[in-house]
């Protein structure tokens, strides 16, 4: 069923916050009334929370972690402050996580495929083309919507995750590693989504084989093909990562997808490391990730958002990054490792690479 946005079943997770910018540094207006996150009616939002059973954590070696490393002076940016280019914010999520010293060890190119099923993706950006998944006839990925493989992005939702998880390093701003990006196109030009569009773009991401999905999206009444096709999805292999929602303040909120079983669940947080206040929370909150002012790629240039849309978008790419470096790992392995840091309080942990030995990929 299609419902007018921002009353659609299927909501994105993201507030744009900034004008485009220009390879001539320019601005464009863009309207951004429809990302308003303050007018979504989230009446009816599933919040069951996760089914922790699936979750093996026995033998997690928390002695092993260095507790200073989730001291929220590592998300200090001030080295990053005077960067910036055409106005936006610089990128401090990436040192937030500590990505410059990850890359400094290796970065694994292209050997875990992500999927993004979004509004699609700008195949021509020249930050996101090097790392563009090409199928058999050379497409980009897959419209949900026709039946196509035209997958542009009028929105500009789906380029900005794709630009978090794997814009080049050359770029102003550079993405969290170097995956393979795919997109399914499922949410039209309206910001308009089907239920039963999102689910078939579940399905294609799982028929290429991919090792993530991003679901930077909130259904706010799943239906047993939606359920199905997430679990089919988890069953093939995948690790589901899936936007928390920004419904916050409020207690135990987060909505579906990301209250299904054994999908990560990502709210997002500022850069003192604490929860932003339009963040879903509750038990079914796993990992808090940048997404506030995070600067991206999106159609014709850069710009600025927030949401836990970004947020999730960066736990997919360290996700990708992570199980790149250990290619044997299993789906739910590579998620124990991202929240294997255990609650800080009142919060989840925060998502980082400095993961110590656990790069060096245990169990191999």
């Amino acid at each position: 069923m299609v419902v007018a946005f921002p009353r659609s079943s299927v909501l994105l997770c993201a507030l744009l916050v900034a004008p485009i910018a220009t390879a001539g540094g320019q601005s464009a207006q863009v309207a951004s009334a429809q990302w308003d996150t303050a007018s979504w009616d989230t009446a009816g939002w599933e919040t069951a929370s996760w089914d922790t059973a699936a979750w093996d954590t026995a033998g997690w070696d928390t002695a092993s972690w260095d507790t200073a490393a989730w001291d929220t002076a590592a998300w200090d940016t001030a080295a990053w402050d005077s960067m910036s280019f055409q106005g936006l914010p610089a990128p401090w999520g990436l040192a937030a996580i500590g990505a410059p010293a990850a890359w400094a060890k290796g970065t694994p190119t292209h050997d875990r495929l992500v999927c993004i099923v979004d509004t699609g993706i700008d195949v021509t950006h020249p930050a996101l083309r090097a790392n563009l998944w090409t199928g058999p006839r050379g497409e980009h990925g897959w419209n949900a919507i026709d039946g196509s493989t035209d997958v542009r992005d009028e929105v500009g939702h789906g380029t900005l995750l794709a630009g978090i998880i794997a814009a080049s390093r050359d770029s102003p701003w550079p993405g969290v590693g170097s995956p393979l990006v795919a997109v399914a196109k499922a949410i039209g030009p309206d910001g308009l989504g089907r239920t039963a569009d999102v689910s078939a773009g579940i399905r294609w991401c799982s028929h290429i084989g991919s090792n993530v999905i991003l679901l930077a999206l909130s259904e706010d009444a799943p239906t047993k093909d939606f359920r199905e096709a997430v679990r089919s999805a988890q069953e093939h292999g995948a690790l589901v990562v899936a936007a928390a929602g920004n419904t916050g303040p409020c207690k135990d909120c987060v909505s579906a997808p990301a209250s299904f079983p054994r999908v990560l669940a990502v709210g997002a947080a500022g850069p003192d490391g604490q929860a932003t206040t339009f963040t879903s929370t509750g038990k079914g909150l796993d990992l808090l990730a940048p997404g506030e002012r995070i600067t991206s790629t999106v159609p014709g240039g850069y710009r600025a958002a927030s949401g836990t849309s970004e947020a999730a978008a960066f736990a997919a790419g360290a996700a990708a990054f992570v199980w790149g470096s250990c290619t044997s790992w299993d789906a739910d392995h590579v998620a124990n490792v991202l929240t294997r840091g255990g609650s800080r309080g009142h919060q989840p942990p925060l998502l980082t690479l400095d993961l110590g030995k656990h790069v060096e990929c245990e169990g191999e």
